[in-house]
Protein backbone atom coordinates (compact mmCIF):
# COMPACT_ATOMS: atom_id res chain seq x y z
CA UNK A 1 0.00 0.00 0.00
CA UNK A 2 1.25 3.50 -0.75
CA UNK A 3 1.11 6.23 1.89
CA UNK A 4 2.15 9.89 1.78
CA UNK A 5 3.53 11.37 5.00
CA UNK A 6 2.74 14.94 6.11
CA UNK A 7 6.19 15.99 4.86
CA UNK A 8 5.34 14.80 1.35
CA UNK A 9 7.44 11.61 1.34
CA UNK A 10 5.85 8.69 -0.51
CA UNK A 11 6.11 5.40 1.41
CA UNK A 12 5.38 1.82 0.41
CA UNK A 13 4.26 -0.46 3.24
CA UNK A 14 3.65 -4.12 2.58
CA UNK A 15 4.28 -7.77 3.09
CA UNK A 16 7.25 -9.51 1.48
CA UNK A 17 6.29 -12.68 -0.33
CA UNK A 18 9.84 -13.85 -0.96
CA UNK A 19 13.05 -13.79 1.06
CA UNK A 20 14.53 -11.45 -1.56
CA UNK A 21 13.31 -8.57 -3.67
CA UNK A 22 13.64 -8.88 -7.49
CA UNK A 23 16.38 -6.65 -8.86
CA UNK A 24 16.03 -3.90 -11.41
CA UNK A 25 18.82 -4.94 -13.74
CA UNK A 26 18.24 -2.02 -16.12
CA UNK A 27 18.74 0.73 -13.53
CA UNK A 28 21.62 3.16 -14.01
CA UNK A 29 24.62 2.74 -16.23
CA UNK A 30 27.13 5.24 -17.48
CA UNK A 31 28.08 5.90 -21.05
CA UNK A 32 31.49 4.51 -21.82
CA UNK A 33 33.52 6.43 -24.36
CA UNK A 34 35.63 4.16 -26.54
CA UNK A 35 37.24 7.05 -28.34
CA UNK A 36 36.59 7.89 -31.93
CA UNK A 37 39.17 7.09 -34.55
CA UNK A 38 39.54 9.01 -37.76
CA UNK A 39 40.00 5.94 -39.87
CA UNK A 40 38.04 2.80 -40.68
CA UNK A 41 39.73 0.76 -37.93
CA UNK A 42 38.74 3.34 -35.32
CA UNK A 43 35.15 3.27 -36.59
CA UNK A 44 35.04 -0.54 -36.42
CA UNK A 45 36.49 -0.53 -32.91
CA UNK A 46 33.92 2.07 -31.85
CA UNK A 47 31.07 0.03 -33.34
CA UNK A 48 32.34 -3.14 -31.68
CA UNK A 49 32.65 -1.25 -28.39
CA UNK A 50 29.10 0.04 -28.82
CA UNK A 51 27.75 -3.46 -29.44
CA UNK A 52 29.68 -4.91 -26.51
CA UNK A 53 28.76 -2.08 -24.13
CA UNK A 54 25.09 -1.73 -25.10
CA UNK A 55 23.69 -4.87 -26.69
CA UNK A 56 25.53 -7.48 -24.61
CA UNK A 57 24.53 -6.04 -21.20
CA UNK A 58 20.92 -5.70 -22.34
CA UNK A 59 20.82 -9.31 -23.51
CA UNK A 60 22.54 -10.46 -20.33
CA UNK A 61 20.09 -8.43 -18.24
CA UNK A 62 17.14 -9.97 -20.06
CA UNK A 63 18.50 -13.50 -19.57
CA UNK A 64 19.22 -12.92 -15.87
CA UNK A 65 15.82 -11.28 -15.29
CA UNK A 66 13.96 -14.13 -17.01
CA UNK A 67 16.00 -16.64 -15.01
CA UNK A 68 15.19 -14.87 -11.75
CA UNK A 69 11.47 -14.79 -12.56
CA UNK A 70 11.48 -18.49 -13.47
CA UNK A 71 13.18 -19.23 -10.14
CA UNK A 72 10.65 -16.96 -8.41
CA UNK A 73 7.72 -18.83 -9.98
CA UNK A 74 9.21 -22.18 -8.95
CA UNK A 75 9.95 -21.15 -5.35
CA UNK A 76 6.81 -19.11 -4.69
CA UNK A 77 4.54 -22.10 -3.97
CA UNK A 78 7.17 -23.63 -1.67
CA UNK A 79 7.51 -20.37 0.27
CA UNK A 80 3.75 -19.96 0.51
CA UNK A 81 3.31 -23.49 1.89
CA UNK A 82 6.11 -22.94 4.42
CA UNK A 83 4.65 -19.63 5.60
CA UNK A 84 1.01 -20.71 5.71
CA UNK A 85 1.43 -24.31 6.80
CA UNK A 86 4.41 -24.23 9.15
CA UNK A 87 4.10 -20.80 10.77
CA UNK A 88 7.08 -19.09 9.15
CA UNK A 89 6.99 -15.34 9.89
CA UNK A 90 5.91 -12.94 7.14
CA UNK A 91 8.40 -10.20 6.30
CA UNK A 92 6.87 -6.73 6.58
CA UNK A 93 8.70 -3.78 5.07
CA UNK A 94 8.50 -0.10 4.39
CA UNK A 95 10.32 1.83 1.70
CA UNK A 96 10.58 5.60 1.31
CA UNK A 97 10.52 7.10 -2.15
CA UNK A 98 12.55 5.04 -4.60
CA UNK A 99 14.22 2.93 -1.94
CA UNK A 100 16.14 5.63 -0.05
CA UNK A 101 15.19 4.06 3.29
CA UNK A 102 14.14 0.42 3.41
CA UNK A 103 13.26 -1.33 6.66
CA UNK A 104 12.17 -4.93 7.12
CA UNK A 105 10.92 -6.86 10.12
CA UNK A 106 8.94 -10.07 10.58
CA UNK A 107 5.48 -10.70 12.01
CA UNK A 108 4.23 -14.13 13.01
CA UNK A 109 1.04 -14.93 11.15
CA UNK A 110 -1.00 -13.36 8.38
CA UNK A 111 -3.27 -11.36 10.69
CA UNK A 112 -0.37 -10.00 12.75
CA UNK A 113 1.45 -8.89 9.59
CA UNK A 114 -1.74 -7.26 8.24
CA UNK A 115 -2.25 -5.43 11.55
CA UNK A 116 1.39 -4.25 11.54
CA UNK A 117 1.02 -3.00 7.94
CA UNK A 118 -2.18 -1.10 8.79
CA UNK A 119 -0.73 0.43 11.97
CA UNK A 120 2.47 1.46 10.21
CA UNK A 121 0.57 3.01 7.28
CA UNK A 122 -1.65 5.02 9.66
CA UNK A 123 1.39 6.27 11.60
CA UNK A 124 3.26 7.24 8.43
CA UNK A 125 0.24 9.20 7.21
CA UNK A 126 -0.26 10.91 10.59
CA UNK A 127 3.28 11.45 11.91
CA UNK A 128 5.67 10.78 9.01
CA UNK A 129 7.50 8.08 10.97
CA UNK A 130 6.76 4.41 11.66
CA UNK A 131 6.39 4.37 15.47
CA UNK A 132 4.91 0.84 15.75
CA UNK A 133 7.46 -0.59 13.38
CA UNK A 134 10.33 0.95 15.36
CA UNK A 135 9.61 -1.43 18.25
CA UNK A 136 9.96 -4.35 15.85
CA UNK A 137 13.12 -2.91 14.29
CA UNK A 138 15.08 -2.45 17.52
CA UNK A 139 16.15 -6.09 17.65
CA UNK A 140 16.69 -6.48 13.90
CA UNK A 141 19.08 -5.13 11.32
CA UNK A 142 18.16 -2.88 8.42
CA UNK A 143 18.58 -4.55 5.04
CA UNK A 144 18.79 -2.80 1.69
Amino acid sequence: MHVTSPGGTDWWVGRGWLPWRPHNWFDGGDGTDFGGGDDLIGLLISLLGLVVSVVLPILLGIVVTIGEWVLLLLLFPVGLVLRAGFGQPWPVGIRAGRGDHTYWTAASGWRASAQLIDDTARELAAFGEPRTLEAHLEAQTVRR
